[in-house]
């Protein structure tokens, strides 16, 4: 009986990752730059298509609404996951498919953002608590860096310390550990450029100029 529950799980898992994938790889700072601003954001700024850089480029408005739009795909996602009767480890695939899909969107020749908004709504669903309690640590390390992907790091490496100390299941952890290293390494593959001027000018903040 276990073993047919796992099966039916497996077979709903698939093609909502499918679709989460699908629906997290929607550019939203991209569609929004060409619809409200008629621009391509990957011309723009670092050429990052997140949020970000829409607020750097297209303005604190359609910079808030790219913020609104990424974090609430992300917090749907996993709300539809986890009411999908998948498991664990089935939220874990479909959160992870949504991710990949914002950075490496099927719409735009496997280009896209870095994954912090989304995963920040990921985080909102699955650790709300938690991932409350890690925002003062992501603001003192941009009040350090001024960087928002070093504000990042400091908020994630808070939020997964917290989820591990706090006796999560398995996949929980999984899940924060894995999001977390596909936003780093995506920021390290796109500022190989930034980050060998921040370590020939020992200065963190250039590391976060591809932002």
């Amino acid at each position: 009986m276990r073993a047919h529950h796992s099966n039916v799980a497996m077979l709903v898992a698939i093609p909502l990752a499918l679709v989460a994938y699908l629906i997290g790889g929607v550019p939203t700072a991209y569609l929004l730059g060409r619809w409200l601003r008629g621009v391509d954001i990957r011309t723009l700024g670092s050429r990052n298509v997140g949020a970000v850089n829409a607020f750097k480029q297209l303005g604190w408005r359609i910079g808030l609404l790219v913020l609104a739009v990424d974090v609430g795909k992300g917090a749907v996602l996993t709300l539809l996951a986890s009411a999908a009767g998948i498991g664990d480890w089935g939220v874990f695939g479909v959160v992870v498919a949504a991710t990949v899909g914002n950075n490496w969107s099927p719409y735009l020749r496997l280009s896209g953002g870095k994954g912090l908004a989304l995963v920040f709504g990921i985080s909102l669903v699955m650790v709300p608590l938690l991932s409350i309690a890690a925002l003062p640590f992501t603001a003192v390390g941009f009040f350090i860096t001024r960087g928002v992907i070093w504000a990042f790091v400091t908020g994630a490496v808070a939020l997964n310390a917290l989820v591990i100390v706090g006796d999560h299941a398995t996949p929980v952890v999984v899940t924060c550990l894995a999001l977390t290293a596909i936003v780093v390494v995506t920021h390290l593959v796109r500022s190989l450029p930034n980050i060998r001027l921040a370590i020939r000018h020992r200065d963190l903040r250039l590391f976060g100029q591809a932002e």
